[in-house]
This record gives structure tokens, sequence and C-alpha cells, in this order.
């Protein structure tokens, strides 16, 4: 009797031990996460989504270097689905292959949601965390950050060429402290895959989200197939709006005199700078833009 109660504890043992593992969450600051099997795996749905449905036309790609660390920024639109970011990153692989070691800094909400998380991690997504950012960039990758963040991809449709990073200085200082390149990347055409009618910052503020989930808006949108939805993570099926991006020549701050990461003027007078650069562009490809939605 006693063997079989020792046999049976060991059993449970092994099990609770076992459940216990499958119920860890993945480390959204592991930067090995990131499987190139299954990048290549669900490349050709990107390259369809890129080629046919958002009919893509991104110039300047040779500017993001071959090798080497860099930093990707850009403006953010169509709300928390971040087209942009996947049909840059369809762009550059092509260009540099599947194995460039590129990486996406993602808001900390995203890795709440299982499917979505997992997602992410396979394709390169990690935490927007300081320490992240840089030991990517120590290893040699890169990697792409909308500054102006959920108040940026949640702006209302009327502002849609509208470039706001909220003061947000953080990938400036990076740059000036790893002496790595900013590459800068406009684009028009995410946001009308989906119609922001409001941020909904007040209704943010009131629910105090920031606090409980970080984000900083509660947007009520116009998407298919559901029409009218309230708040930030919903089911939607973006419209097949077309694409176009421009992405410019490095930025070395340092050579232009902004050269102290600790220096609150430089890096508000940088970012002015970059603010105004991304902003010409979004006007030249909006005035380009014949119509929403087909381009």
């Amino acid at each position: 009797m006693r063997e079989q109660l020792s046999l049976s504890a060991s059993r449970c043992g092994i099990r609770c031990r076992t459940i216990g593992a499958s119920s860890v969450r993945p480390d959204p600051t592991d930067l090995d996460r990131r499987n190139p099997e299954r990048i290549r795996r669900l490349f050709p749905f990107l390259e369809y989504l890129y080629d046919h449905y958002f009919r893509c036309d991104v110039d300047g790609i040779e500017h993001v270097p071959a090798e080497g660390p860099a930093i990707l920024f850009g403006n953010h639109c169509g709300s928390t689905y971040t087209i942009e970011g996947a049909m840059l990153a369809v762009a550059l692989l092509r260009r540099r292959g599947l194995d460039h070691p590129l990486y996406f800094l993602s808001h900390r909400a995203f890795y709440e949601v299982p499917v979505v998380r997992q997602w992410l991690l396979d394709v390169g997504g990690v935490l927007a965390d300081r320490d992240v950012a840089q030991r990517i960039l120590r290893r040699g990758g890169q990697f792409v950050v909308f500054p102006g963040g959920d108040r940026d991809s949640h702006k209302p449709y009327r502002d849609r060429h509208k470039v706001d990073f909220h003061g947000h200085g953080g990938f400036i200082r990076m740059s000036l402290r790893e002496r790595v390149p900013l590459v800068p990347f406009a684009h028009v055409g995410t946001h009308e895959t989906l119609f922001v009618l409001s941020r909904g910052d007040r209704l943010a503020r009131a629910l105090r989200l920031h606090k409980l989930t970080g984000l900083n808006v509660f947007p009520l949108i116009l998407s298919f197939p559901f029409g009218l939805t309230l708040g930030p993570l919903f089911p939607a099926i973006p419209l097949p709006s077309k694409i176009t991006m421009t992405v410019l020549a490095p930025v070395r701050l340092w050579e232009l005199g902004w050269d102290d990461p600790d220096n609150p003027e430089h890096i508000a007078g940088a970012l002015r700078l970059l603010t105004s650069t991304v902003q010409g562009e979004v006007d030249a490809l909006a005035a380009a833009r014949r119509r929403p939605v087909l381009g």
C-alpha cells in the first residue's frame, strides 16, 4: 500500500509539474523566440497581402543597412493591427533575406492575448522595453518602433496624415547612447483600412486604462464586418486600402550636432527634426493619393 501511495504521489507530481510547465507564459523579452522557420511558412501569405490585397508600393528600402544595428521608426496608423509594420517587414526581408535580424517593439497589452502573443514572438515581436531594445542593438539586430504609440495609431480619421510622436524621445536617446543610425519611414493608406472616429482619451483616463493596461486610448472605430466597436482590442477585417511607403536615408544625429543623450535640448531638437522629416514625406505621399482606400 505504501509503495502504491508513493507511486501515485510520484505520478501526480510528474503530472503537476508538466501542467505547471505548460502554463508558463513565453517570455516577451527573449530575443531567441524569433522563429525563422515560422516566418518562412507565413511569408507567402504576407507576400500575397503585400502584392495583391494592400497593393503596396514601398520606395527606398535600400536605405535600411544590410547589416549592423539600426532603429527604424515612423508614423503609426490603423489602430492595433500595425499593418504598416508587417508590410515594411515584407519589403525588407525580400531584399535582405528571411534571416535578417528584424524585431518589433510591441506594447505589453498584446502579450496578454495568448494567440497574439505567440504569433508576435514567432515573427520577432518583443516587449517595448529599453533593456530589450539595447540587447537587440548590441547583438547587431534592428528593430521597428512607433514612437507615437497608441495615441498615434488611434488618431481620428480626419487627422490620418498628421505625424505626432507625443514627445516620446526614448528612441533618440537609445540611438545616441548606442551610436546607431535612425532610419525614418513614412506611409499613407493604413489608416484607411478602418475608420477611427474618436480616440477616446477622456474615457481611457476615466477608466484608468493606463494604470491597468498601459493603454492611453479607448477608441470608437468603424470597421468591417462588425461596424461600430468601442475599445482598442476588437475583431476586424482590414479594408484592402492601397499602402504607399517611403523609407528615407539613415540619420546619424551625432553628425548633426545632437550627441548628448542626457541633454533635454538635444533630444527635443532632434525630435522636432525627425517629426518634421516624417511629416514632410507623409504630406508628399498624401498629396499624390487620389482617393481613399483605392489609392
